[in-house]
């Protein structure tokens, strides 16, 4: 799954009215919920990856890594 590191970026811009505050409330709740569904499949047992496009093959790497270390590959 990939981070939308346009969303990451809209948070850290400052708020210039009511408007943009509420934006970023609905922004960061949208990042929150991809992050819970990533953790709910994990704690199902499908291996997933959620990253920024740029970080794909580290992250992919990592992985890996992670899963020949636990021993189920």
């Amino acid at each position: 799954m990939f981070r939308n590191t346009e969303l990451d970026q809209l948070l850290l811009r400052p708020d210039k009215d009511t408007m943009d505050v509420y934006v970023k409330a609905i922004t960061a709740k949208m990042l929150n919920e991809k992050e819970l569904i990533a953790k709910e499949l994990e704690s199902h047992g499908v291996l997933t990856i959620l990253t920024a496009p740029e970080h794909l093959s580290v992250s992919v790497l990592n992985k890996y890594l992670e899963i020949k270390a636990r021993g189920m590959l």
